[in-house]
């Protein structure tokens, strides 16, 4: 199809299954990250700078000022006239800081000017007769699950150490410590998304920044040599930092949690 709408909530994929979309298929195609243009005018001109950048031909003359649609539609043909097909991507659209209300319909429409062309949009929620033209296919990209939220977090393991200092455990038995951490990870995680995580929260960018703001406390006594690795429920029910770290952030105003403030262990 011409034009495809690509949605979902962030962090679910989208962008990199794209990604890899353009790099296995045998066609140039070029990502313009629409929420680092400030204007229209801005967002045209990092349009064409990807699509030539993405042709390999940085020396092919074109103007680069975009006063309107219509001279970027111009530009736009120029470049991809020798071109069997081209595959535009604008990443993070509805992000786009200052758009124009006629942006969005009229670079859906591109592919009627252009036939070689094929547009994606990559946006979080699309909403009706955002593009003014019927019959544009949607692919949905749904949440992540519980499971698949903690699968996902679990696989990258924060050290067992101090995060301002080089002071880990000891490390006569790597393995052996290695291997505690793969134990007491997912468990830690586990219990950070039950506890803490909001359905309205519930992605991948925010379980993961809760579970580094609070893994330092978590580990603090196991640093200390108050408890090992494998006790993680001795941990959760007896020790004050942890148990004041969790439930000191859980009880912090919604806007004191998402400003990043440190959590509280007194």
């Amino acid at each position: 199809p011409p034009t495809i709408v690509v949605h979902g909530r962030e962090a679910t994929g989208k962008t990199l299954t794209i990604s890899a979309l353009l790099r296995a298929i045998d066609s140039p195609g070029a990502i313009v990250r629409s929420k680092e243009c400030v204007t229209t005018r801005h967002l045209l001109e990092r349009t064409l700078s990807e699509v030539q950048d993405a042709l390999g031909e940085p020396s092919r003359p074109i103007d680069g000022r975009c006063e309107s649609i219509s001279a970027f539609v111009v530009q736009l043909q120029r470049l991809l006239e020798s071109q069997k097909m081209f595959i535009l991507v604008f990443d993070n659209i509805d992000r786009q800081r200052e758009p124009a209300p006629t942006l969005l319909p009229a670079l859906a429409r591109l592919a009627e000017i252009i036939p070689n062309l094929t547009t994606i949009f990559i946006l979080t929620f699309p909403h009706p007769r955002q593009f003014h033209i019927a019959g544009i296919p949607h692919i949905h990209f749904p949440s992540y699950t519980r499971a698949e939220l903690i699968s996902l977090s679990s696989s990258s393991p924060l050290p067992l150490e101090h995060p301002s200092r080089n002071d880990p455990l000891p490390t006569q038995k790597p393995s052996y410590f290695q291997s505690d951490l793969e134990y007491l990870w997912p468990r830690f995680v586990t219990a950070v998304h039950d506890s803490l995580v909001q359905p309205a929260q519930n992605s991948l960018p925010s379980l993961r920044t809760l579970c580094a703001r609070l893994w330092p406390h978590f580990i603090a006594p196991i640093l200390a040599g108050q408890y090992t690795p494998r006790e993680f429920s001795k941990i959760m029910h007896h020790h004050p930092v942890a148990i004041t770290a969790f439930f000191g952030y859980k009880h912090r105003a919604p806007n004191e949690q998402a400003a990043g403030t440190n959590v509280h262990t007194t």
